[in-house]
C-alpha cells in the first residue's frame, strides 16, 4: 500500500486539498448553476404574487393552513380565487441574466487557472494552435512535472527502498523510479485526433460518448463519475 498527502505541508501525513485556494469560487459556481439558474428558468416567464390573508380571526392551527393553502396554489402562472380579505401584490422578476453568465464565465476562468489546465483540454476555445501548445507545454512542465516529482519520492521511499531491501538482505541497493517523458506535441495530436472524432456540437463518432474520449485520453475513468454528480 502507497500512502500521498496531497500539499503535506509538516511531517504529519496531513495534507490539504487542491480545491482550497479556490473553495470559494467553487461554492459560488455552485449556487449560480444549481440554485440561481434553476430558480430563474421556473420564474422567468411569470411575475411572483404575494398574497396578504386577513386571518385575524381564525385560530391559529386555521390561520396557519389557510396561508399553508395560498402558497401552494400560488404558482407561477396559475390562477388562484381571492375575496375582499385577501390583498394581492405582483411583483415582476427581471434578474440579470447576462450579467450572471458573465460572473459564471469569470469563476470558471478563475477554476481553470487555478489548476493551470489548458482550455482546449476543457473545450474552451484558444486563439491559435500556438497558443494551445504553449498552454499545454506550460501544463506539462508545472503541474504534471510536479505531480510526478512527488509520487516517484513517495513510491521510492515507501516502496523501493523497502523492497530492494527484503530482496537482498539489506544490501545498499537503490533503485529509482523514471516516468516515461511526457511529449507535449503527442498530447496536443491525440487531443486533437479526440476533438475531431466528438465533433461539431457532438455529431461526430463518438460524440456525446464522454466515456470513449477519456479512454482514448487515458483519463482516469473516476474523474468522470465525480463530473456527473
Amino acid at each position: 500500500m502507497l500512502y500521498f498527502a496531497n500539499m503535506e505541508l509538516e511531517a504529519d501525513r496531513l495534507g490539504l486539498s487542491d480545491l482550497e485556494p479556490l473553495r470559494s469560487v467553487c461554492i459560488a459556481r455552485h449556487e449560480i448553476l444549481r440554485e440561481n439558474f434553476p430558480e430563474i428558468a421556473k420564474s422567468l416567464w411569470a411575475p411572483y404574487v404575494i398574497l396578504k390573508a386577513d386571518t385575524s380571526g381564525l385560530p391559529i392551527e386555521e390561520a396557519e393552513k389557510v396561508v399553508e393553502n395560498m402558497a401552494d396554489v400560488a404558482r407561477a402562472g396559475k390562477s388562484i380565487a381571492i375575496n375582499e380579505s385577501v390583498e394581492a401584490t405582483v411583483v415582476r422578476n427581471t434578474p440579470d441574466i447576462k450579467g450572471l453568465n458573465e460572473l459564471l464565465g469569470k469563476l470558471e476562468e478563475a477554476i481553470v487557472a487555478g489548476f493551470g489546465t489548458p482550455r482546449f483540454l476543457l473545450g474552451r476555445p484558444t486563439e491559435n494552435r500556438a497558443t494551445a501548445y504553449a498552454e499545454l507545454e506550460a501544463y506539462v512542465e508545472g503541474p504534471v512535472n510536479n505531480i510526478q516529482r512527488y509520487l516517484k519520492r513517495e513510491i521510492e521511499r515507501q516502496w523501493y527502498d523497502r523492497l530492494t531491501k527484503l530482496i537482498t538482505g539489506g544490501d545498499e541497493v537503490r533503485v529509482k523510479h523514471q516516468w516515461n517523458p511526457v511529449r507535449v506535441y503527442d498530447i496536443y495530436q491525440l487531443a486533437d485526433a479526440v476533438s475531431k472524432l466528438w465533433g461539431s456540437h457532438g455529431t461526430g463518432p463518438i460524440g456525446g460518448d464522454s466515456e470513449k474520449v477519456w479512454e482514448l485520453m487515458g483519463w482516469d475513468p473516476s474523474e468522470l463519475e465525480e463530473k456527473s454528480k
